[in-house]
């Protein structure tokens, strides 16, 4: 199981994600292909600003959404 508490995740001064909660149970997690995100984007009034596909993994995903979350750290001890 995957949980994520109060992510929030910055590009420049733009605030993508805001305080975000999410628990993935273990099983099966499928997207939407690439060609029906524009689609689904003009159907909901969602503007897309570049549009690509990109394969990656979960782990992938969680490390790149986190990268700036470091709760601890380590130091060289001298």
């Amino acid at each position: 199981m995957i949980t994520l508490e109060g992510l929030t995740k910055r590009y420049g001064a733009t605030r993508a994600v805001d305080a975000l909660d999410l628990t993935v149970s273990p099983g099966r997690v499928t997207g939407v292909p690439a060609e029906r995100v524009g689609d689904l984007a003009h159907e909901f009034g969602v503007r897309l600003h570049e549009l690509h596909t990109e394969r990656a993994s979960l782990e992938e995903a969680y490390m790149e959404l986190t990268a700036d979350s470091v709760q601890y750290g380590a130091a060289v001890a001298s």
